[in-house]
């Protein structure tokens, strides 16, 4: 999973990016970051994401619709 998401994005995602690979809008992943449940890095004024970050975030959530 992490491998087609780097081969396709490369090893850091835009905000854009994660967005769309969690099916929501960016002002609710940005919601998400303020509230710690997905990690972002910061690059100067730019954020980015890590994949593995995006895809545990994705894994956790879909745990938590499940139980």
């Amino acid at each position: 999973m992490v491998i087609g998401i780097v081969v396709r994005y490369g090893v850091r995602l835009s905000c854009a990016q994660a967005a769309s690979l969690l099916d929501m809008s960016e002002s609710q992943l940005q919601t998400r970051v303020k509230e710690k449940k997905i990690r972002a890095m910061k690059d100067g004024s730019r954020t980015y994401f890590n994949p593995e970050d995006i895809i545990d975030y994705s894994l956790q959530s879909h745990i938590q619709l499940s139980a």
